[in-house]
Order: structure tokens, then sequence, then C-alpha cells
């Protein structure tokens, strides 16, 4: 039976992927701050990626392969310099661990991209830097696009998705623009009108959704080597606001320029560090089957089970 060391096994890919691990045989080392109940196959480990020799008291005496998942995806400032300590710092302390253990497969999840357009890239970039450099025999660098749930597994609970955590800011301006609205209507007794908002970006540029499970299936399959994880038939940006809008009953225009309104503008106070990625994404290479494609309504669907979970 193989035996892996995952980090980050109780995250939001960390979970699709442990599961994958299990139903393939494998014995598997979950390693997180907070480590959960042990189940058969999966065995809890307590421990921090900011520790040297990862916190681990006991470690475990034989690993095959560590899947170094754990992270932090903030595309926003790194005030604080936890996304670079973690990303960065981290990613470090794991690999002096692998070597220290003589592990010879490492397999890192980075992100598709590395245009270096914040801290969270810059920091990505840096760490793949440091695992090609390991010396560790055989090494795999995972580079996945924007990772989203499914209506099944939306990701509710998990704190790194940040596709859901996006989703439900603008479920929230859509509520208190909603309350506004119906207040000003029955006072007035207006008619019922149609909400809407606008956001910034290119309708027509595409935004790079891979499901969790998508991404978790391919991981266990690949070699050495970088490899990217993404949807070979991307949607459009404006394909993907029109289903969150179904998912929220909001109509979402996506407007290159505009002069906002109030509403908008805290909107896109929130989204600031997400709408970069609604303007002009490269094209990416990837493993994924190039016959893939979300189904439609997958979006809204995911969205409404994720808003009702």
């Amino acid at each position: 039976m193989p035996v892996a060391l995952v980090t980050g096994y109780d995250g939001f890919l960390g979970r699709a992927l442990t599961y994958n691990l299990v139903n393939d045989g494998w014995q598997v080392y979950g390693l997180s701050r907070h480590a959960s109940s042990e189940s058969e196959h999966v065995i809890p480990l307590s421990g921090d990626i900011l520790t040297v020799g990862l916190g681990l008291k006991s470690p475990p005496k034989h690993v095959d392969t560590i899947f170094h998942l754990a992270g932090i995806v903030n595309l926003g400032r790194d005030k604080d310099g936890v996304v670079w300590s973690t990303n960065v710092t981290g990613t470090r302390n794991v690999i002096d661990y692998a070597r220290g253990q003589k592990i010879s497969d490492f397999r890192f999840c980075s992100t598709a991209y590395d245009m270096g357009k914040n801290p969270y890239e810059q920091s990505k970039a840096a760490a793949e830097l440091m695992v090609s450099n390991s010396q560790i025999p055989r090494v795999t660098i995972i580079k996945p696009s924007i990772i989203v749930g499914s209506p099944d597994n939306p990701g509710t609970a998990q704190n790194i998705n940040q596709w859901a955590g996006t989703v439900l800011r603008i479920a929230r301006i859509h509520r208190r623009a909603e309350g506004a609205r119906r207040q000003i209507q029955d006072s007035l007794a207006l008619p019922p009108l149609e909400l809407g908002l606008r956001m910034k970006g290119d309708p027509n540029s595409t935004l790079n959704l891979i499901p969790v499970d998508v991404v978790a299936d391919e991981i266990i399959k690949l070699g050495e080597g970088t490899h990217y994880i993404t949807n070979p038939n991307p949607p459009s940006v404006q394909e993907v606001t029109n289903e969150i809008g179904e998912a929220i009953s909001l109509n979402i225009h996506i407007i290159k320029k505009f002069r906002p309104s109030p509403i908008e503008i805290t909107l896109h106070k929130l989204l600031k560090s997400f709408t970069p990625y609604m303007e002009d994404e490269p094209p990416f290479p990837t493993v994924v089957a190039p016959d893939f494609i979300l189904p439609k309504g997958y979006i809204r669907d995911t969205i409404k089970s994720f808003l009702s979970s």
C-alpha cells in the first residue's frame, strides 16, 4: 500500500484528493493545525508547515509521496506577510522535511496564474522555484486554474475556496440593495423594478473555472514535471456572471468602463482583488481532456447549493 503525506488535507482540494487517494488504495497521513479524527486509511497529524520539522513530535516512519497542498489563497494585499510566510517559508519547511526524511516523490500545488499580478501569485512563483531546485528525485508541480465546487460539493465550509467567497460577497451586496429597493418601492407604491448590478471587466474574456473533483482526479495521475490542470473550454466572464445572476435573481452586466452607483462602488471595493481576472485571461495548456466542458447551469446550481448550505 503506497503511503502519502498530504499537507492541508482538510482544505477544499485536500478533502477531495484524500478521498481519491483512499479509494485508490493509499494510506494517508493528513497534516493540519487542527487534525480531525482518525479513519481506517487516514491518520491525522497535528502539525504546522510554518514550523521546522512541520511541528511533528513523531513523524511517520515511512512516506512514499508528499502532496503539498497547504497554502493561503488571498488575491489582495499581503498586509501582515502571512501569504508569503505560508506559501514560501511553509513550502521551504516541507521541502526540508522531505529531504530529511528521504522522501523521493514531492507533488506541489501551485497555480496556473503565474503572471505576478499580486502577492499570492508572486509567492507561488517563488515556491515553485524552490521546489524545482529542491534536488528531490521526483518533483511534480501542479498548476490548477480557479478551483470551484460542484452542486454536490459546493465547498461551503472551506475557507480557501475564494471563488465561493466572491460569490457570497456579491449575494450580500445584492441582498442589501434589494432591501433598499423594496423600502423605496413600498413607500412610493411603485411597480416592481428589475434589480441589476454592473461589474468592471471584459464580458468576452474567459474565467478558467475547473471543478475540484477534476483537479483531484488529475493530480493522482500526474508524473514528474509541470502540469496545468485547467479548463480547455472556459466559459466567458458574461456566461459565468449570467449563471451567478440566475442563482441569486440578479442581472449582472459586465462593462469595461462606467460610472458606478454607490452600491456598485461598495461591490467593487469588495471584489477589487478579483477584478483583474475578469479583464484579460491568457489561454492555458492543460492535461484535461479537450472535450471537457462545464454543463449549462453547473455554476448556477453550485452557487445555489453553496448559498443554501
